[in-house]
């Protein structure tokens, strides 16, 4: 890495980032689950038989993690290597979560967590490069 990347980590802008991602996550997926609730009544857990509803959450969490990203700029002001390492550390923090919850849904569809690992980091990318884009 370049001195010149290192030099421009915040951390303090990284972990805002993430909280802010991981919030948001929840806020999210309780807003998910309503409306699921509305839709399927109690027999919600049906729905994330289907793809369309995993693809679903797979959207919003690339969702919240580009807002982690955004926060991190907009804590750091500079530097895209900070929204890189929110979407980092929000891939690592997935993986350890689905490895130690034994994620019930990874076996069935290896898709999702394929998918998900290949667009965390550009999420969390997209986000910061919005605010740069509109702060410039």
């Amino acid at each position: 890495m370049d001195k010149l990347m290192i030099r421009r980590i915040n951390v303090t802008s990284v972990i805002a980032g993430f909280l802010v991602s991981q919030g948001v996550g929840c806020a999210l997926a309780v807003l998910l689950v309503i409306g699921l609730l509305f839709a399927y009544g109690n027999s919600v857990m049906v729905a994330f038989e289907y793809p369309s509803s995993i693809a679903i959450t797979l959207l919003l969490t690339l969702f919240a993690i580009a807002i982690g990203g955004y926060v991190a700029m907009v804590v750091a002001k500079k530097g895209l290597v900070n929204s890189a390492l929110v979407g980092g550390v929000s891939l690592a923090a997935n993986v350890l979560l689905m490895h130690y919850t034994d994620y019930i849904y990874g076996a069935d569809h290896s898709w999702l967590l394929i998918a998900a690992a290949i667009l965390m980091i550009p999420a969390s990318l997209a986000g910061g490069y919005l605010y740069q884009r509109t702060n410039s």
